[in-house]
């Protein structure tokens, strides 16, 4: 017995002395060491001085949009999601240009969360610093589970993979981070790239500091992305003598007046269309409650925050309103709110809160609808927006 135990742990000993004699000899191979040389040149010019766009998906050449909105240091890079897809004329990539001269690009829709927007900030963090950035926060994304996987696939381009991979100023462990996303939604992606096998592997054996070592020298063999992007100067145009209040007050009278089917302040083509049943009755929904210790969302906004803080960037941000007469449970929101002020207090970082779940103090005519702004939310945003970066 004492001999069969003998080879038992003598075979477990040789095994794990080969395992590392083999994993150390692929970590000094030039095979899986040498530096890739490989570079993609991105080359253009940012040709918009205002505008929206969806997704970088549809060429190199919406990435250097994105870049050059990030680079133009005179301007607002605007990030969200559904809300800034809609068709209102204080939106602050239509009004603002045409009013003060001032240059605005928005990026996004629907399920663009604060993890997709990490990604393309930090794949471009060169060009943070004193870059002015916007983000519009909805109290919607912290009720789901963080950014989903179509999503991630969807703005966190290729090329913008490769460079977070590439680049060695990016810690270790937030490349883990994102590898953590990955390892947790790996089996729904389907034939994954060199890239997205990069991140998987590395959080998986990150504690096998043999294979972690190994994953992590996979960097060399990613192909590496520059991008060289002329920019064009916006310009402001002489001061304007703006009377916000007055306009506010109008657009807010022309929207009550316009509500005629309903008394929640919904426009009535969406009451209409979303929330009228055939009966007559107009049921509303239940915001799901969520443990504000524990929730990815808010972990996703903090490393979003402290990218931007870490780069020097000019950064506001603009919490979204939920509509008070058709959300039920919206103070369960509350502990979200105080975080997200104590994180942007810690930084300095400017934040124009809409939300209210009191419908006592819901301020009408901000929505549109049960979720988006409307005129005079916008025409708040662009004042507060000229307030804080017209005067830089």
């Amino acid at each position: 017995m004492k001999v069969f135990f003998k080879y038992q742990v003598l075979t477990a000993f040789v095994a794990l002395l080969l395992a590392y004699v083999v994993v150390s000899l692929l970590l000094k191979s030039s095979a899986f060491t040498s530096e890739n040389t490989r570079i993609k040149v991105i080359k253009g010019s940012k040709a918009s001085q205002q505008g929206f766009m969806a997704n970088l998906v549809a060429a190199d050449s919406c990435e250097v949009e994105f870049l050059g909105s990030l680079a133009e240091k005179n301007g607002i890079t605007l990030l969200g999601s559904s809300e800034i897809t809609g068709d209102f004329k204080y939106m602050p990539h239509r009004f603002l240009p045409q009013q003060f001269g001032f240059r605005v690009n928005s990026f996004g829709h629907a399920y663009q969360q604060c993890f997709a927007i990490y990604m393309q900030l930090l794949a471009n963090k060169d060009a943070l610093k004193g870059s002015k950035i916007c983000i519009i926060l909805s109290p919607g994304w912290f009720e789901q589970g963080g950014t989903n996987i179509e999503a991630f696939l969807e703005f966190a381009r290729p090329n913008f993979l490769k460079k977070i991979i590439k680049d060695q100023s990016i810690s270790k462990k937030d490349k883990e981070y994102i590898g953590a996303f990955i390892e947790g939604n790996y089996e729904h992606i389907e034939n994954p790239s060199k890239e997205l096998n990069y991140f998987y592997n590395l959080y998986k054996f990150k504690n096998v500091d043999l294979l972690n070592a190994f994953y992590f020298s996979k960097h060399k063999e990613i192909e590496d992305v520059s991008y060289q992007v002329k920019t064009i100067k916006s310009k402001m145009i002489a001061p304007v003598v703006f009377n916000w209040d007055s306009l506010t007050s109008l657009e807010r009278t022309k929207f009550i007046r316009s509500v005629k089917s309903n008394k929640k302040f919904i426009s009535d083509s969406y009451f209409g269309d979303f929330i009228k049943q055939k009966d007559g009755s107009a049921p509303t929904t239940e915001f799901l409650e969520r443990d504000v210790t524990d929730n990815q969302e808010l972990k996703d906004f903090k490393m979003l925050v402290d990218l931007l803080k870490d780069n020097g960037a000019d950064a506001t941000f603009v919490l979204q309103q939920l509509n008070p007469f058709h959300y039920e449970n919206l103070e369960s929101f509350n502990p979200f709110v105080n975080e997200i002020q104590r994180k942007l207090n810690s930084t300095g970082f400017p934040l124009l809160n809409k939300f209210q779940s009191n419908p006592a103090k819901f301020e009408p005519a901000v929505l549109n609808d049960i979720m988006h702004f409307g005129e005079v939310a916008w025409l708040q945003i662009d004042e507060f927006l000229i307030n804080n970066y017209a005067n830089d």
